[in-house]
């Protein structure tokens, strides 16, 4: 690189350098208020116990593009729950993406329950487990939340894995927490997101 490329070079950086530094505290941002709503929206399921909710550190680099792909007529089934009953889904994609330099795909899914609904018939949830579940975070898995809209022109979908959360049966016994079916077992540990909460409450 001559002297003259070296110069553009540094005056280029001067000038994004301040666009991604703000782009970054931003994200940062989002994430904290996504938090901060996140507990007060629990408090009616746990009340004052919000305490013990903890996340890992926000890490930009979970924070993915992914490809979607659609699915058409897959068949309906029952997803298993926690409480050992059943809820009827369907498979309606698949997500491609890459992680640590690795290539994962995990699936899409739509609960009938909530599809006749017309408030939240264009919901779809991943939920999955990794390496960390049993360990630092939920055993059962956790889920991520997405409406159909974010499905982007040239079929890209954001996978934010800051925002992966426990189902409410991580806190408290009576619900019907679906389980993530065995093909979206990722065999990468999943550092982001919530943790396993902090109080035993069995």
């Amino acid at each position: 690189m001559t002297g003259f490329m070296r110069i553009l070079y540094f005056l280029s950086m001067l000038i994004t350098w301040p666009a991604v530094v703000m782009a970054q505290d931003d994200y940062f941002a989002s994430i904290s208020d996504h938090r901060i709503n996140y507990k007060k929206e629990l408090v009616p399921v746990i009340k004052d116990d919000t305490s013990f909710i903890s996340f890992f550190e926000i890490e930009p680099a979970y924070n993915i593009q992914a490809v979607y792909k659609a699915l058409k007529n897959q068949p309906i089934f029952n997803m298993n729950t926690s409480s050992g009953k059943s809820k009827q889904a369907q498979k309606i994609g698949i997500v491609e993406l890459s992680l640590q330099d690795k290539k994962y795909q995990l699936s899409a899914y739509q609960l009938l329950a909530l599809r006749t609904n017309p408030e939240h018939q264009d919901l779809f949830f991943i939920p999955f487990t990794d390496a960390s579940s049993g360990e630092e975070t939920y055993g059962a898995g956790r889920y991520l939340d997405f409406k159909l809209s974010d499905i982007k022109k040239g079929n890209s979908l954001i996978i934010d894995f800051n925002k992966a959360y426990n189902p409410y049966c991580a806190f408290v016994d009576g619900y019907n927490c679906p389980i993530p079916p065995s093909e979206n077992q990722l065999t990468v540990a999943i550092r982001a997101g919530e943790k396993s909460y902090a109080k035993k409450w069995k």
